[in-house]
């Protein structure tokens, strides 16, 4: 069973908490849609989402007492998401899954991840294959080589990786940095020198979605100056949003 672990932004740090809740529904929607049913999704959260959760029969709602971050401080608002990542990441071990992945509460995934997970012998899967949608729009962008590099919804990790932490004073779980850690480049290297098996699912995974509730990655923020080559390479992979992308992501 893979357990997606999703750590959801505070109502006080949201610019529009309906908007936030939608694109976690949507989120859950992705989810649902897996062609395999071995799966559940952990949401951590300081605030319960305004839609009814419990048609969502897989997830499991962990509400925390953490300090809320301040919104214009990026310290504490990868603290608190670190901090939820893992309480997920303790969770979901306690409940004896096989697999994990962090999932950011904005981001889709394809219908048949779960399904190359499962039968993946990796111990880590890092997906380099995804689009980049800005919601909205009718065109996406394809990235094979390089999307792990710009979103975070992007390891997915065997949970032998891990192990259970049995009391406070224990060391953090081996591996735990690998999952928490905001810096998507450095599973690579952190893998390698844990001696894990790395693999890459062989098609785009994960839809990173661009929105104005989003903290965006420095090359989609608004006030980010793109060069003329980096614009002509964007250009070079945009695709048109078709039916069949929309059902691979449940994308409405």
């Amino acid at each position: 069973m893979i357990v997606f672990i999703i750590p959801l932004k505070s109502k006080a740090v949201s610019k529009d908490w309906p908007l936030t809740s939608s694109l976690l529904r949507q989120t859950l929607n992705s989810i649902s849609t897996q062609s395999v049913s071995e799966f559940r999704a952990i949401v951590v959260c300081h605030d319960l989402p305004d839609f009814e959760i419990d048609g969502f029969n897989f997830v499991e709602l962990i509400q925390v007492d953490l300090p809320v971050p301040d919104n214009d401080s990026a310290s504490q608002m990868r603290k608190d998401k670190e901090q939820k990542l893992e309480i997920g990441l303790n969770r979901a071990l306690e409940i004896g899954c096989s697999h994990m992945m962090k999932l950011d509460a904005d981001d889709l995934i394809h219908r048949d991840l779960a399904e190359y997970i499962l039968k993946s012998p990796a111990d880590v899967n890092v997906v380099n294959r995804g689009i980049i949608w800005k919601r909205g729009t009718t065109w996406y962008q394809a990235d094979n080589h390089t999307f792990h590099r710009i979103c975070g919804s992007s390891s997915i990790f065997r949970s032998t990786v891990f192990r259970v932490k049995e009391n406070d004073s224990d060391s953090d779980p081996p591996g735990q940095e690998l999952f928490t850690s905001d810096n998507h480049e450095a599973v690579y290297e952190i893998s390698e020198k844990m001696g894990l098996e790395v693999a890459n699912p062989p098609f785009p995974a994960v839809c990173y979605c661009l929105s104005a509730d989003s903290r965006l990655s420095e090359m989609y923020h608004p006030d980010h100056k793109e060069s003329l080559r980096a614009l002509i390479g964007r250009l070079r992979r945009m695709r048109l949003l078709t039916q069949q992308t929309r059902t691979m992501f449940a994308l409405k």
